[in-house]
């Protein structure tokens, strides 16, 4: 069994092996540019895992001897044992929605049909703009035969907010009447 790591650990470890040594900003960089549509990390974060993975020794790290003296990770062999058995063991979570949108039409029946479909339409701009963002991701990625294997969270994504458009796009239609906003 996989050491008891947070979820940030692990995506750690993994860049790690995938890109070889790296700052705690080079990894905070591409952390939210591979993650930031399902898996959002706070700009500490890399920061305060990588110190952590260092004293528990999954991690090494080497200081910059000029310039700006960053720290550069590498993996131990206990980084690899651990990502290699956190790698092959299944997971039973869900993903966590923190949706504000469904927050506000929870209580809708205290809305007039008006702001419901106001709140509707900026939830289909936004669902939009992220379906482009997934479009624009899949388009530079899908000839990378080293990142193609890397895009089935971006269909996940892609189903999910593709899910979300269409029933905003229902209430937004019929703001009074949640009987016909599709699921």
């Amino acid at each position: 069994m996989a050491r008891a790591l947070s979820d940030s650990a692990h995506a750690v470890l993994v860049l790690i092996a995938l890109r070889g040594p790296s700052t705690a900003y080079e990894l905070k960089r591409a952390l939210s540019r591979i993650t930031s549509e399902f898996w959002p990390v706070p700009h500490v974060t890399p920061y305060r895992v990588t110190a952590e993975l260092e004293r528990t020794g999954l991690l090494t790290a080497e200081q910059e001897r000029g310039g700006r003296r960053r720290r550069v990770y590498s993996l131990t062999d206990d980084g690899v044992t651990t990502l290699s058995a956190w790698l092959l063991e299944p997971t039973s979570e869900t993903m966590s929605i923190r949706d504000p949108g469904q927050l506000h039409l929870l209580f809708a029946e205290l809305a007039e049909p008006h702001a419901i479909a106001e709140l509707a339409r900026a939830q289909i701009r936004v669902y939009e703009a992220r379906l482009a963002t997934l479009d624009e991701t899949e388009s530079r990625l899908a000839e990378d035969p080293v990142r193609t294997p890397r895009l089935a969270p971006l269909r996940l994504g892609r189903a999910v907010y593709s899910a979300a458009l269409s029933f905003w796009t229902s209430v937004a239609a019929a703001p009074d009447s949640p009987a016909s906003w599709a699921p």
